[in-house]
């Protein structure tokens, strides 16, 4: 993902429930923007694991 930039973190939050994590990113007009979340770091109460997702976007 080198044709992409990586978006800075600004913080995140867990749901009251922990089953959704919310990312807020500091990010630029008119700029793509790409990251990997590695599911293995997430699982769930049963021990089931995320699946790996790659995520890019643009602004605009």
């Amino acid at each position: 993902m080198t044709e992409h930039e990586f978006p800075q973190l600004k913080d995140h939050s867990w749901s009251e429930d922990h089953k959704t994590l919310t990312f807020n990113f500091v990010v630029s007009p008119s700029t793509t923007y790409g990251l990997h979340i590695n599911g293995v770091g997430f699982s769930g109460t049963d021990g089931t694991t995320a699946v790996d997702a790659t995520i890019v976007f643009k602004t605009k």
